[in-house]
């Protein structure tokens, strides 16, 4: 019941989140909104990343969108890497991706994998408050969970930017570029 009851507090918070990013929302795209786990959102403009073309591993696909062939995206130079307790830069990469600024790039995250309804995501705190803040990633295939890495493991993800349903992005990641770490 604990646990039931912490899963619905969560699913709440995020859909505030949610609904309030969509809300202040005042892009050019109208209808972007910004996917986050249940956390506060903190923009930090002194984070500068490094942006790599993309454009020949992207085509459009039937519906209009981004579509991306995992197996020849190039892995081996990320747009940008995600060290493991770097709060500001995982909230700043993610809000941009949300914009379309990395869509179809390659991102580089390390952090503490937690699962979701149907995904995972990557968890970063901030160590002055305990915050937390997550960047979604998708298996490619969409398999079921049990095939995530395990609640809490940490873990290096190496995934390519997509844009999924609501244009709302979040890492597609091959199993084999999913790394355990030890704690």
């Amino acid at each position: 019941m604990k646990k039931l009851s912490k899963m619905l507090l969560l699913i709440m918070a995020g859909a505030i989140v949610v609904c309030a990013a969509a809300g202040c929302s005042g892009n050019s795209n109208g209808g972007n909104t910004t996917e986050s786990s249940a956390s506060d959102t903190v923009s930090d403009d002194n984070n500068t990343v490094e942006n790599n073309s993309a454009e020949s591993q992207t085509e459009e696909s039937s519906d209009g969108q981004a579509s991306v062939d995992l197996a020849t995206a190039d892995y081996s130079n990320p747009a940008v890497t995600i060290e493991f307790g770097d709060f500001e830069l995982i909230q700043t990469v993610t809000q941009d991706m949300q914009t379309g600024k990395y869509d179809g790039q390659v991102i580089k995250v390390t952090g503490i994998s937690q699962k979701r309804m149907s995904n995972c995501a990557l968890i970063e705190r901030d160590e002055s408050t305990g915050t937390g803040y997550g960047m979604t990633y998708y298996l490619d295939g969409n398999p079921d969970l049990s095939e995530y890495p395990a609640e809490d493991a940490k873990v290096e993800v190496l995934g390519v930017v997509t844009v999924g349903d609501y244009d709302v992005r979040a890492l597609t990641v091959l199993p084999s570029n999913i790394k355990t770490l030890d704690q």
